[in-house]
């Protein structure tokens, strides 16, 4: 099963950083931001117009499962689609009948961001196949239902943020173990508190 290290805070400013100018990553953000207020996280109608834009091949939605701790693809752009290999809607992240090698790694940001109510930013390299070295960012933006409660996530799909020979080092696929079966490895996860950012949404936005 992949593992994932705990996150580390980061302000706005650090967090837009990391994200890729011109990218759907940070034009998720943008509207995200633009759309929260310092009482209330946006909705999914809330974000109709982002999803309707030129980027929404990067885009996914996944529907939280409160009851189960999961979460279930709704929507994944055509993009994310071919990283996984299969349209995954409709199926658990992380479960059984997921094809993506990223659905465990997915399904651990997806749970920081619902229950912490977290904006997570996560850096990843592919480990095998014709993809290995490959390099690509997720965002994952909590989504709230008609009350105050989380119902589901916004994730947003960047490749190509950093140049593998930059990232080089004794956790490359290379150096690992022989039989070592995880397909993704995740360099970095961030993530920005909504405590921490409620107060600065316009700015940072």
């Amino acid at each position: 099963m992949t593992t994932a290290p705990a996150s580390s805070r980061v302000t706005p400013l650090l967090l837009r950083q990391r994200l890729t100018a011109d990218g759907a990553a940070l034009q998720a953000f943008r509207a995200w931001t633009g759309a929260a207020s310092g009482t209330r996280l946006p909705s999914l109608q809330d974000l109709e117009p982002l999803l309707a834009s030129g980027h929404n091949a990067q885009f996914g939605i996944a529907d939280l499962m409160p009851a189960l701790g999961q979460f279930r693809y709704r929507v994944l752009g055509a993009a994310l689609a071919a990283l996984a290999g299969a349209d995954c809607a409709g199926r658990i992240a992380g479960g059984a009948e997921d094809p993506s090698p990223a659905g465990r790694l997915d399904r651990a940001a997806f749970l920081e961001s619902a229950f912490g109510e977290r904006i997570v930013f996560s850096r990843r390299k592919m480990l095998r196949g014709s993809d290995a070295g490959r390099i690509f960012d997720r965002l994952v933006l909590p989504l709230r239902g008609a009350g105050r409660g989380m119902a589901a996530v916004l994730f947003a799909h960047h490749d190509g943020s950093v140049p593998p020979h930059r990232l080089a080092g004794p956790g490359d696929a290379h150096d690992r173990p022989k039989g070592h079966d995880e397909a993704i490895e995740e360099l970095e996860r961030v993530a920005l508190a909504w405590v921490d950012c409620a107060h600065e949404f316009h700015r940072s936005a």
